[in-house]
C-alpha cells in the first residue's frame, strides 16, 4: 500500500485550516506535543501493509518522509554548504548551519549510511526539541515535518 505520510499530514493540516476552528489547531498540537500522534503513526505505518515493518525499515520509511517534506516545504536545497560548515565540534553544527542543513546534509546522509552498512541504530535520540525551537518563526507550516521528526525520535528512543 502507498501510504506517504508527508503528503497525508500536509492534506490533513491544509484540510483543518480551511474553515476550521481554532480548536482543530490546538487538538492537533497537543496530539504532536503528548505524543498521541506519533504512536498513532507509528501503529498505522507499521500495519499499513498487514505485516509489521522491522525497525531499519521503519526508519528508512522515516527518513525518505522527511525528506519529501522538506522537499514539499521548499527546505530543501540544491546546493550543500561549505566544506568549513561540516567541520564544526558544536552539536547540530549550529555554528556554521542553518537546521534544516544540518538535517538534509548531515543526519539524513549518516542515518542511511548506518542502514545501508547494517550497523546499530542510535538508542538515545532526541532531535525534535531543536527543531522545534530552530523552526518556531516557520512552526505553523512545518509542523509536518516535526510529526515526521517526533515519529524518528519515537522509533530511536529504545529503553535497553
Amino acid at each position: 500500500m502507498s501510504f506517504i505520510i508527508g503528503d497525508f499530514w500536509v492534506r490533513v493540516l491544509c484540510r483543518a485550516g480551511r474553515g476550521a476552528t481554532r480548536y482543530n489547531w490546538v487538538h492537533w498540537a497537543k496530539m504532536l506535543c503528548f505524543g498521541t500522534l506519533s504512536r498513532w503513526l507509528t501503529t498505522k505505518l507499521k500495519y499499513s501493509s498487514g505485516m509489521p515493518m522491522s525497525t531499519s525499515n521503519e526508519v528508512r520509511h522515516s527518513l525518505r518522509a522527511i525528506e519529501q517534506s522538506m522537499r514539499e516545504l521548499a527546505l530543501w536545497q540544491l546546493t550543500p554548504p561549505e566544506a568549513e560548515a561540516f567541520a564544526s565540534t558544536e552539536p547540530f553544527c549550529v555554528d556554521s548551519m542553518l537546521a534544516e542543513e544540518w538535517l538534509q546534509w548531515v543526519l539524513l546522509p549518516r542515518m542511511h549510511a548506518l542502514l545501508d552498512a547494517n550497523a546499530p541504530l542510535p538508542t538515545r535520540f532526541a532531535i525534535t526539541p531543536y527543531f522545534e525551537e530552530a523552526l518556531k518563526d516557520k512552526q505553523p507550516n512545518c509542523l509536518p515535518l516535526l510529526v515526521l521528526l517526533q515519529r524518528l525520535d519515537s522509533l530511536l528512543n529504545i529503553e535497553l
